[in-house]
């Protein structure tokens, strides 16, 4: 890495992009994402479809409400004692 880096002819703001939308990859232990791809197999959907729905209707846990994330999410057995 260089001591000093020389920004004079940079253009301020080139990427930025104003209300840009980035997708959020998730990465899956190898045996969670077989599952999760063998469930959407015998769903008949694809895997997006699949824990979008899980996220968005099924699943609900009262904690997500104090953090103010909008999908209800059901929490592991005990997830809740390790917060504290």
């Amino acid at each position: 890495m260089k001591s000093e880096y020389d920004f004079s002819k940079g253009e301020r703001g080139k990427f930025y992009h104003a209300g840009a939308v980035l997708d959020m990859p998730v990465y899956l232990d190898p045996e969670e994402a077989a599952f999760v791809q063998r469930a959407a197999v015998s769903k008949g959907v694809d895997v997006e479809t699949l824990v979008n729905d899980w996220i968005g209707k099924d699943i609900c846990h009262p904690l997500f409400a104090i953090f103010r994330i909008p999908y209800k999410i059901k929490l592991m057995p005990g997830f809740d004692k390790r917060l504290t």
